[in-house]
């Protein structure tokens, strides 16, 4: 972000869980400090399957099914959808860490761009089992990644 734009002002927020009530309030905060020129940033890992993590929902076609799981949650988000995208974290348990700041940012959107003018896309995706599925054949811990740009 410097290297991009000089010297900006930072604000980090490191969230832990919270309530769909506190989602929509800290999103109604959030946008009080949106202005031109503001770039917002949610960071978040995708799903970490496995033992490791205590997150064993299917045990065959393990990369494949994950992909499939993480790239679902991903239009959803793309697609600003945020009941769809609680209803499918409830309904997998997926592990996907930054799952509440993502519900932040997608109800904030809500109230800055009740117009919709502001689309997702799916930019990227990619995971480590894939990598250490390679240079070992072990893919049962493995962290999904997806990249999501939204774009007026």
């Amino acid at each position: 972000v410097q290297y991009i734009c000089g010297q900006p002002e930072v604000l980090p927020l490191v969230v832990g869980s919270l309530s769909m009530q506190d989602v929509h309030s800290l999103a109604s905060l959030m946008a009080s400090l949106d202005a031109p020129g503001t770039l917002w940033i949610v960071s978040s890992d995708f799903t970490h399957y496995g033992s490791r993590f205590r997150y064993v929902p299917f045990t065959e076609n393990v990369l494949e099914r994950l992909r499939e799981q993480d790239h679902a949650a991903a239009e959803l988000i793309a697609n600003r959808d945020l009941p769809g995208f609680a209803a499918f974290l409830g309904r997998t348990g997926a592990t996907i860490c930054g799952a509440h700041p993502i519900a932040i940012y997608l109800a904030m959107l809500d109230r800055l761009d009740p117009e919709r003018t502001v689309r997702g896309r799916v930019a990227a995706m990619a995971d480590s089992g894939a990598v250490s599925g390679e240079l070992t054949g072990d893919c049962s811990n493995a962290v999904g990644y997806e990249s999501i740009c939204f774009t007026h």
